[in-house]
C-alpha cells in the first residue's frame, strides 16, 4: 500500500531584509506611480487650456468679425474719428513733453493745442484761414525800387513783353492750384487766337485756338473774338467765351500736336444771346459760371459736361464774375449792382453802389 506524503504547509520563515527589500520597493512604486498619474493629469490638463485658449481666440476673433459686419456707417466714423483724435493727442502730448514746459499751469489749461489745430484744419480746407502776410509784403516791396514811368519800369527788368497776337489782348488766365500755380498763362485776343506761355521760362507754350483764317467763310473776324478766360484748378481745362455767345471748353492737357487744328476742343454751350464778357471756375471744383451781355448767368458742371440752371437778376451786361469755394458766386454789373448768389437757398444779395458803372 503507498504510502501518501503529507505536504509541509508551514511556511517558511522569510529573512527580515527581504522584507524589508519588498516593502521598499512597494513604497517606491507607490510614490512613482502617483507622479505619473500627476505628470499625465498635467499634460492632459495643458492640452484643454490650450484648446481653451485657442476656443476663446476663435471666438474673440468671430466676435470681433461678426462686430465689423454688425458695424453702421455712423459707428465707422465715429469710432475712426476717436483714433484720429487720439492719434492726435499722442502727437500734441509728445511734442509737448519735448518742448520746454515753462508756462504755467493757469496757460496750459486756458489753451487748447488739439482744438487750436483741428479749427485751423478745418479753416484750411474750407478757405477761410488767414495768414499774416503784410509784414513779409512790406519787406518785399521796400527792396524794390519803383521806377518813376513805365518805360523805366520796363527797362528794370521788371515787366516782359510776350508777343504773338496780331490784334489787342482782351483777356488772359493763369492755372491754378498746388505749389506751382501761376506756371502757365493763357491769352485771347481779337484775332480768335489762344496762346499759353511759361512763364518760368517766358516762352511761348503751344496756340490752343489760331487765329482767324480769310479762307473760313463759316466764321467772321469779329464773331471769334475772344473776351473771357478761365482755368481750372486741377490744369485740365480752359473756358473761352467770346462775341459768338459760346462758351467753349478746351482740354489743355490732350495733344494738339495733331493735322486738325482745335483738337483738344471737348465740349461747346450755347444758350446766350450776347456776348460772354467774363468767366469763372468755383475753387477746386469743375463748377463754371458764365456772364453775358444778355444780362444773364449761366451755371454748368464739367465733371459730368452738362448745363445746370440759369440765374437772372441783373438789369444790365454782366461785368465780372469771381467764385471761391462754396457754390457762392459773385457778380457784377453795369447796372451799378454786385450780387452774391446763393444757389444752395435759391437766393441773392444785392449791393448797390454808387453813381460809376461797376
Amino acid at each position: 500500500m503507498a504510502k501518501i506524503r503529507k505536504r509541509n504547509l508551514t511556511p517558511k520563515a522569510i529573512p527580515h531584509q527581504s522584507v524589508k527589500k519588498q516593502h521598499k520597493k512597494s513604497l517606491d512604486f507607490n510614490v512613482l506611480a502617483p507622479n505619473k498619474n500627476l505628470q499625465k493629469d498635467h499634460d492632459i490638463l495643458s492640452e484643454s487650456d490650450s484648446d481653451n485658449d485657442s476656443a476663446k481666440s476663435l471666438s474673440s476673433s468671430s466676435s470681433s468679425s461678426s462686430e465689423d459686419a454688425n458695424e453702421t456707417v455712423d459707428a465707422k466714423k465715429i469710432r475712426l474719428a476717436r483714433e484720429y483724435l487720439t492719434k492726435m493727442e499722442h502727437a500734441n502730448s509728445s511734442d509737448s513733453s519735448s518742448s520746454d514746459g515753462s508756462s504755467s499751469s493757469d496757460d496750459d489749461g486756458a489753451s487748447d493745442p488739439l482744438g487750436r489745430k483741428l479749427a485751423r484744419h478745418r479753416s484750411k480746407k474750407d478757405g477761410t484761414i488767414e495768414y499774416q502776410l503784410a509784414d513779409k509784403i512790406r519787406t518785399s516791396l521796400s527792396r524794390i525800387t519803383c521806377p518813376p514811368t513805365a518805360k523805366d519800369y520796363c527797362a528794370a527788368k521788371h515787366v516782359r513783353y510776350f508777343r504773338g497776337h496780331d490784334l489787342t489782348v482782351t483777356a488772359v488766365a493763369l492755372d491754378g492750384g498746388g505749389t506751382s500755380g501761376g506756371a502757365t498763362a493763357y491769352s485771347g485776343s481779337k484775332d480768335n487766337s489762344v496762346l499759353s506761355w511759361d512763364t518760368e521760362r517766358e516762352v511761348r507754350k503751344e496756340t490752343i485756338v489760331p487765329r482767324w483764317d480769310k479762307t473760313d467763310m463759316s466764321l467772321t473776324k469779329n464773331s471769334g473774338e475772344v473776351l473771357a478766360l478761365a482755368a481750372s484748378d486741377d490744369r485740365r481745362y480752359l473756358a473761352v467765351g467770346g462775341r459768338d455767345g459760346v462758351c467753349k471748353i478746351y482740354d489743355v492737357r490732350a495733344s494738339t500736336s495733331s493735322s486738325s487744328k482745335g483738337s483738344c476742343l471737348v465740349q461747346e454751350f450755347k444758350g446766350h444771346r450776347g456776348a460772354i464778357t467774363s468767366l469763372a471756375f468755383r475753387r477746386n471744383s469743375l463748377d463754371l459760371y458764365s456772364g453775358s451781355d444778355d444780362r444773364c448767368i449761366r451755371s454748368y458742371d464739367l465733371d459730368q459736361m452738362v448745363y445746370l440752371q440759369t440765374l437772372y437778376g441783373h438789369q444790365a451786361a454782366v461785368t465780372s464774375l469771381s467764385c471761391h469755394r462754396r457754390p457762392v458766386p459773385v457778380s457784377t454789373s453795369r447796372d451799378r449792382t454786385c450780387r452774391v448768389w446763393k444757389l444752395n437757398e435759391e437766393s441773392h444779395l444785392i449791393f448797390r453802389g454808387g453813381k460809376m458803372t461797376t
